[in-house]
């Protein structure tokens, strides 16, 4: 394969700010030269009439260059980050022709400090003209053939070729890039020419692609094929002279029966199906195949389809010529064996049993199992009969299973195949725990599950931390307050036939409890009185810290939250009128108690009585 240069040579450079308002071509443009080159040499050309296994630069004579001429067209799109569009080019699109293979230069101004995307488009027209004859090109998105497949079979001027690349624009830049056909080649020859029955002389095919679909258009821009049609049907004309007599066609018993140029994917190959019917010059069919097995096609491969294709004994190969630059691929096209039947059954859950029928004309069989070829014998005779493979598999898991058929090697038939898919089926999972949750004095939590039949052992996780029961089926705690807990029991066991199962539960605890202390002020009743609970940390403090007291239900009995943190209490009394307070004796604070009771209201100067209870 030969190469495609880009010289770009950069001057001043300027940055710009915004794509609208670029002036591609202005005072900040710099001179750009780019060098094209097609991919072949075309050294061979003429020499020895056209060969079906090369491209059109090297097969055309000067006859052919007297009749077409090679096109170079450039657009140029703008993809800089966040400024890229690909719907309008940044200068009009440049075109040049010649009348015979030569490289060419685009001259040309861009804006430096941008990303370019150089898109190459390369085909044939008729000589002295630029205008479209084979493709469509009126959007580089979408490149069509113009004529239907019958009219451009067996036509090497349908050889094409393009590249797109993104170049970033700054100093003065050398850049080499390869032109490359967007499609793979495909041809068929016949070796039996000569063994066909007096008179008869192969004089028409018809072609028709099935199965998978055809690629039918091309995006430059993108190099990805694109749209697709189900079928695509040729007829056409062919004789043994024309348009090929180089190559295998040099001999009187070779004849190419079909070539054409297909659009393909961008990287990865693909498959083709077809069907051939050869007919001869009186319309009586001399030969029909189908090529219904993988017969590959690939980006700028050449595909070649060889054998015994106009007689009964049929012996086919197909190749990828290096022609292209790549290995040529070779198919074996003979006759398939018969497709195997494949029976697979399952016991036991994992235990699978593969068979199969016999195969006429099949001399031995490999089974392949998830791309892994087995050895037959290994049951053999023991616990399974021919024809047939035994395993024990992975529970849940998908196998699958390829069972070739092979002739011997000296006959006209080639191997067949059939696949068949089985999935095992898991293992039996154990029941799965019942949990209860339980709260009580709002902090205190207990969970508790039932045991688990052919369980023996449980997993106990509290909010992701393993912890170990605190009895038989059960984990008991002290948690914090307003607090979420969840608990995972996973049920276990060393029986093989069974899986681990599970449960959660959870449970939140209660907001912690809030503590009172009460005054049963009944026999310190006074009109409009108010009551204080005064607290401090000595016995002496003179100015000690007061709460004042309610009485929510008007029953006597007076409620404040209780300080916390202090050492002493004790209860005053304020009634309106008076100028001071009456007070019960200073106490600690009691341990367990929060109901004060007044006994003796007292005066003034003495102080009320009373005693210690508990308010429930």
């Amino acid at each position: 394969m030969k190469k495609l240069f880009f010289a770009l040579m950069a001057l001043t450079l300027t940055a710009v700010s915004c794509q609208k308002d670029i002036d591609y071509t202005g005072k900040d443009a710099v001179e750009i030269s780019l060098n094209v080159d097609a991919p072949e040499l075309g050294t061979t050309r003429g020499e020895t009439g056209m060969n079906s296994g090369k491209g059109a630069i090297d097969n055309f004579s000067d006859d052919e260059w007297a009749t077409y001429d090679l096109r170079y067209m450039l657009e140029i799109y703008d993809v800089t980050p966040g400024y890229e569009n690909l719907d309008t080019p940044v200068k009009e699109r440049m075109v040049q022709t010649f009348d015979s293979y030569q490289p060419t230069t685009f001259e040309l101004r861009l804006v430096p400090n941008r990303v370019y995307k150089f898109v190459v488009w390369a085909d044939f027209v008729l000589q002295g003209e630029n205008t479209d004859l084979h493709y469509n090109t009126a959007s580089l998105t979408n490149i069509t053939r113009i004529e239907e497949p019958s009219n451009s079979v067996m036509h090497e001027c349908m050889d094409a070729y393009f590249i797109q690349k993104d170049i970033e624009i700054r100093n003065a830049l050398t850049n080499s890039l390869t032109l490359t056909r967007p499609f793979g080649k495909v041809r068929v020859i016949t070796k039996d020419v000569h063994e066909v029955n007096n008179g008869t002389t192969p004089a028409k095919v018809d072609v028709t692609f099935y199965n998978h679909p055809t690629f039918v258009s091309l995006n430059a821009l993108t190099g990805q094929a694109e749209k697709t049609v189900e079928t695509v049907v040729y007829s056409y004309d062919i004789t043994k002279a024309a348009p090929y007599s180089a190559g295998y066609d040099a001999s009187e018993e070779y004849q190419t029966l079909f070539a054409d140029y297909i659009f393909t994917a961008r990287d990865d190959a693909q498959e083709i199906n077809f069907t051939m019917a050869v007919t001869d010059q009186n319309g009586r069919p001399v030969r029909s195949h189908d090529f219904n097995t993988q017969i590959p096609l690939k980006r700028n491969h050449l595909t070649t389809i060889i054998g015994n294709l106009l007689t009964t004994a049929t012996e086919i190969e197909i190749t990828i010529d290096d022609d292209f630059d790549t290995p040529e691929y070779v198919v074996d096209a003979k006759t398939p064996l018969a497709t195997p039947v494949i029976a697979v059954t399952l016991e036991n859950k994992n235990d699978v049993t593969i068979s199969w029928n016999d195969v006429e004309l099949a001399e031995s069989y490999t089974v392949v199992i998830n791309d892994e070829v087995v050895d037959l014998t290994a049951t053999r005779g023991e616990t399974a009969a021919v024809n047939e493979y035994k395993f024990v598999g992975e529970y849940n898991t998908k196998y699958t299973i390829k069972v070739i058929a092979t002739p011997a090697a000296d006959t006209d038939y080639r191997a067949s195949e059939a696949t068949k898919e089985i999935t095992t089926e898991a293992k039996e999972a154990l029941a799965t725990p019942t949990i209860t949750a339980t709260l009580t004095k709002k902090n205190d939590v207990t969970f508790a599950w039932k045991a688990v039949e052919k369980a023996e052992s449980y997993i106990v996780t509290l909010n992701g931390e393993v912890v170990t029961p605190t009895a038989d089926f059960e984990y008991s705690f002290v948690g914090e307050y307003e607090t979420t807990y969840v608990i995972k029991v996973v049920a276990t066991t060393t029986d093989e036939d069974y899986i681990a199962s599970e449960a959660t539960a959870e449970i939140t605890t209660e907001a912690e409890p809030v503590e009172y202390i009460y005054l049963d002020a009944n026999k310190w009743k006074a009109d409009n009185a108010t009551y204080k609970v005064l607290v401090s940390n000595s016995i002496f403090d003179m100015n000690p810290d007061s709460f004042e007291m309610t009485d929510s239900n008007n029953d006597g009995i007076y409620e404040v939250v209780k300080p916390e943190d202090y050492t002493y209490i004790k209860f005053s009394r304020t009634t309106p009128g008076t100028y001071f307070g009456e007070y019960t004796e200073t106490m600690e604070f009691p341990d367990g108690e929060n109901l004060f009771i007044i006994t003796d209201g007292g005066d003034w100067w003495n102080d009320a009585e009373g005693y210690w209870s508990t308010m429930e």
